[in-house]
C-alpha cells in the first residue's frame, strides 16, 4: 500500500507543469522519397522419420524490411513478415496453443520523436515494458528536455491450448512522461520518469472447458478446480525512474522503484470498496478481487567510467569501467510488460572491465537470496564469482583465461531439503591469427575443465567432473578453396558412473567463384559417445545473379543411432531456398 501512495505521489509531481523547445521542422529541400532495404522469400521442405518432427512438413516466408526516407529528415522503417508457420504445434510437444509470428509494422522516426504502428516492441524499463511483441500504435516524442511516450495494443491473442499453452486475448496500454536527456542515446543522463501501465486479460476469449484439463476435479458439484490452469489476469504498474550523469559521464547512477498491482483471475468475486484502500487515482484503473496483491520492486546501479588511466597513450589506452547494482523483486511483483522477471530476488551484483594495453580483464560477482518476506521454509542464497583475462603478445597471437565459481545453498535443517551445492570452471584458449598468405591461416584450441556437487550426502547423482577441449585450424588451397578441420571431445565422470568420452570430429569447406558471383560452404560432422552416433551434413551455395539479386540454397542431413535405445534413431532432411532482392 506505501508503494501505491508513493507512486500517486509521482503521478502528481509528474504533471507540473514544464517549457519545453521544438527542434527543427525536417528539410524541405531534401529528396522527397528515397528508399533502401531487402525483399525476400523463403521456402523450405522438412522430413523426418524414427521419431516425432520438429518443424512443419513444409514453410514458406515472405518478408520486407526496409527504409523510407522522407524529406531527408523523416525515416520510415517497414517490416514485413508474413509466414505460413502461424498456429503450427509443432515444437510444443504436439500440443496446440502458438501466437502467431506473422507481422506488419510502420516505424517512423525523427529528430524529435518516433512512432510505432502494427506489430512493435518497446522497451521503457527492466522492471515495467521490456521484450514483448505487441500489435497498436506507440508514440515517443522529445521535443527539448521533455519526454512524453505512450503505447497500446494487443499483447497475446486467444489461443486454445489447455492449461499448459493456451493463452486469453490480452491488451496492454500505458505511458510515460519525462524531463531530462533520454537515456536511451548510448550516454549516461540525467532525467527523471515517471511510467504507467496497465495489462488485462478478456475471460470471455476463452471457453471455460479449454483452460481445464480433461476430468478436472470439481469444487462442490459446481464448478471445475485446477490451481494450474490459465487464468485471465489483470496487471497495473506504475514506477518512477531517474538518473543522475555527473563529471561528463564518467560518473552516474540509474534508480527505479515500482509498484504493481496483480489479480491472477479476473472472474474472481470483486471486493467491497470500503474495505479495500486504493487511491483514488488508482481506483478507476483496477477492481480489486479476491487474490489481487500489491508488491514493489527497486533497483539500483552506479557506473563508474575512467577513459583514461595513467599512463595511457594513443596506442596502449587504458581504461577502467566499473558497476555496481543492486536490485529488490518482491514476491508478490509482477509486470505482464516484461517478458521474464523473476520475482522472490534480492540481489547485489558488481562487475569490472580494464583495459591495460594489449591485456584487458574482465571481472564478475555478485550474490542473491530469496524468501524476502519469510514466507518459504527456508532461504535459499547463490553466489557467484568470475574473471576472464585476454592477452595480445603481437598482431598474431591471442589468449584467454577463465575462470568461474558457483554456490548454492539454503541453510534448511532437514536432511532431506539441505542443499550445499557448488561449481567451478577452468578454461584457456589460444588463437594464432598467422596471416591470409600462410600455409596456415588460423589455429585455435581450447581446453576447459569444470567440477560440481552437493554436499549433501543423501544428493546421489550431483556430483561430476569433466574435462573438454577442441581445436581447429583453416588451411588455404589457392585463392578460393579453404579447409578447416576440427576436432573436440568431453571427458566426463559422475558419483554414479565412471569417465565417458564423447568426441567429435569434422570439416568445413569454403569456395568462392571467379568474380565473387558464386560462393558456396559446406561441413560435415561426427560425434560418438558410448553406444550413440551421430552425422551431421551441410551445404550452403549463394549465386549472386545480378547486382540486386541473390539466392541461397541450404541443405542439411542429420542422422542419429543409439544401439542401446533402438527406438530412440531418427534421420532428418531440411532443405530450403531463399531469394533476396536488395531495393
Amino acid at each position: 500500500m506505501m508503494s501505491i501512495r508513493l507512486a500517486a505521489a509521482l503521478a502528481v509531481a509528474g504533471a507540473a507543469p514544464v517549457v519545453c523547445q521544438i527542434p527543427a521542422l525536417p528539410n524541405a529541400g531534401a529528396p522527397f522519397v528515397r528508399f533502401s532495404g531487402q525483399l525476400g522469400s523463403y521456402g523450405e521442405l522438412y522430413d523426418r522419420s524414427g521419431t516425432p518432427g520438429r518443424r512443419p512438413g513444409g514453410t514458406g516466408r515472405g518478408y520486407l524490411n526496409g527504409n523510407l526516407v522522407l524529406l531527408g529528415s523523416v525515416t520510415v522503417g517497414i517490416d514485413l513478415l508474413a509466414t505460413t508457420e502461424d498456429g503450427t504445434s509443432l515444437g510444443y510437444g504436439g500440443l496446440p496453443g502458438r501466437q502467431g509470428i506473422s507481422r506488419f509494422g510502420l516505424h517512423p522516426q525523427w529528430t524529435w520523436g518516433r512512432a510505432h504502428l502494427g506489430s512493435y516492441s518497446d522497451s521503457y524499463s527492466p522492471l515495467t515494458l521490456s521484450g514483448v511483441q505487441l500489435t497498436g500504435a506507440a508514440v515517443d516524442l522529445n521535443p527539448g528536455r521533455v519526454r512524453f511516450g505512450a503505447f497500446g495494443g494487443r499483447a497475446a491473442s486467444a489461443v486454445v491450448g489447455g492449461a499448459t499453452t493456451g493463452s486469453y486475448t490480452r491488451t496492454m496500454v500505458g505511458g510515460r512522461l519525462g524531463f531530462g536527456h533520454p537515456p536511451d542515446q548510448g550516454r549516461p543522463a540525467s532525467f527523471f520518469a515517471l511510467v504507467v501501465t496497465r495489462t488485462w486479460d478478456d475471460p470471455s476469449s476463452l471457453p471455460v472447458d479449454t483452460t481445464l484439463p480433461p476430468n478436472a476435479p470439481t469444487a462442490g458439484g459446481l464448478a471445475p478446480v485446477n490451481p494450474y490452469a490459465v487464468t485471465p489476469h489483470e496487471n497495473l504498474v506504475v514506477a518512477g525512474i531517474g538518473g543522475i550523469s555527473l563529471l561528463e559521464g564518467r560518473l552516474a547512477w540509474r534508480g527505479e522503484v515500482a509498484g504493481a498491482l496483480e489479480t491472477p483471475d479476473r472472474r474472481a468475486t470483486p471486493l467491497d470498496p470500503s474495505q479495500v484502500n486504493v487511491p483514488g487515482i488508482l481506483g478507476g484503473l483496477v477492481t480489486p478481487r479476491v487474490s489481487t496483491h500489491l508488491d514493489y520492486a527497486y533497483s539500483s546501479d552506479v557506473q563508474l567510467r575512467v577513459p583514461r588511466l595513467p599512463g595511457a597513450t594513443p596506442g596502449a589506452p587504458r581504461t577502467l569501467t566499473a558497476t555496481l547494482g543492486y536490485r529488490y523483486v518482491g514476491p508478490g511483483y509482477s509486470s505482464l510488460g516484461v517478458a521474464s522477471l523473476p520475482n522472490d530476488i534480492e540481489a547485489v551484483n558488481a562487475s569490472a572491465n580494464l583495459l591495460f594495453g594489449r591485456c584487458s580483464a574482465q571481472l564478475l560477482g555478485g550474490t542473491q537470496h530469496d524468501n524476502l518476506i519469510g514466507q518459504k521454509l527456508y532461504t535459499t542464497t547463490r553466489d557467484r564469482l568470475g574473471a576472464v583475462l585476454t592477452l595480445r603478445a603481437g598482431r598474431k597471437s591471442s589468449t584467454t583465461v577463465r575462470t568461474s565459481v558457483l554456490t548454492m545453498g539454503n541453510g534448511s535443517t532437514d536432511s532431506l531439503a539441505w542443499m550445499h551445492y557448488s561449481a567451478w570452471s577452468l578454461g584457456a584458449s589460444q588463437v594464432f591469427s598467422l596471416g591470409p598468405r600462410g600455409r596456415v591461416q588460423t589455429v585455435s584450441v581450447d581446453y576447459n575443465y569444470q567440477s560440481a556437487g552437493d554436499a549433501n550426502p543423501l544428493r546421489i547423482g550431483t556430483k561430476f567432473g569433466a574435462h573438454s577441449g577442441s581445436a581447429r585450424l583453416t588451411v588455404p588451397l589457392g585463392s578460393s578453396v579453404r579447409i578447416s578441420p576440427s576436432f573436440g571431445f568431453t571427458t566426463s565422470q559422475s558419483d554414479t558412473s565412471g569417465w565417458a568420452t564423447r568426441a567429435t570430429f569434422g570439416a568445413a569447406v569454403a569456395w568462392r567463384g571467379r568474380g565473387g558471383r558464386l560462393t558456396s560452404t559446406g561441413s560435415f560432422g561426427r560425434s560418438t559417445y558410448l553406444r550413440s552416433n551421430a552425422w551431421n551434413v551441410t551445404l550452403n551455395a549463394r549465386l549472386q545473379v545480378t547486382d540486386l539479386n541473390s539466392l541461397v540454397l541450404a541443405v542439411q542431413s542429420n542422422r542419429f543411432r543409439d544401439a542401446a535405445a533402438l527406438d530412440n534413431r531418427f534421420n532428418e532432411q531440411i532443405v530450403s531456398l531463399r531469394w533476396e532482392r536488395r531495393l
